[in-house]
């Protein structure tokens, strides 16, 4: 059965693939707690997008305790090809690389059933936004269907805060990142 996780929720704790080829326990990546985004596959523009906005509003997140993960639907190294240029090397941020689907099955964060489920109302200005900031499509390596979600875990693996996108777009708005963590809006 397809099932959401929720608030309150202990999360799920298994092995996962970083994208620098090592297999890590997910309590180990997320120790001390975390915001974890579940993304595309890394060659979306739109997910290499909102990565880029999160990294520039690191200082302001880490201010307040906040520390970024990513998880791709990618193979590690296609992760590196596309995200080093906006993470360096090695990443500002921990990136676990889910080619398989697992961990977004783990989560309850399932893919769209079609490309025109996944557009939304702000999908085709929001690819515009990230094509102005110069960013190009690029290697596939993953699920184009799979939808975002993102999750606040405490440091005992509690989950705080659940968002589900509903398309490809479905993030909270990056004006919004300083409000992550301790700040969270109730409607997150």
């Amino acid at each position: 059965m397809r099932k959401k996780l929720k608030e309150g929720m202990k999360m799920p704790d298994q092995s996962v693939w970083m994208i620098d080829d090592r297999e890590r326990k997910l309590s180990e990546v997320l120790e001390g707690g975390a915001v974890l985004y579940f993304l595309r596959d890394s060659a979306c523009v739109l997910c290499m997008h909102e990565i880029f906005l999160i990294r520039q509003n690191r200082e302001c997140l880490r201010e307040q305790g906040v520390n970024p993960v990513f998880c791709v639907s990618s193979m590690p190294e296609q992760a590196r090809i596309n995200l080093t240029p906006i993470l360096g090397e090695p990443p500002d941020f921990p990136v676990i690389c889910d080619a398989k689907g697992e961990l977004y099955e783990s989560f309850g964060v399932f893919p769209a059933k079609s490309s025109e489920e996944m557009e939304g109302p702000n999908t085709l200005r929001r690819i515009d936004e990230a094509k102005a900031a110069g960013f190009v499509h690029g290697i596939d390596s993953g699920n184009s269907l799979q939808l975002p979600a993102v999750f606040e875990v405490d440091r005992q693996g509690v989950l705080i805060r659940t968002y589900y996108g509903k398309t490809a777009e479905d993030l909270p708005d990056p004006g919004e990142w300083q409000k992550i963590g301790k700040t969270l809006p109730p409607d997150f």
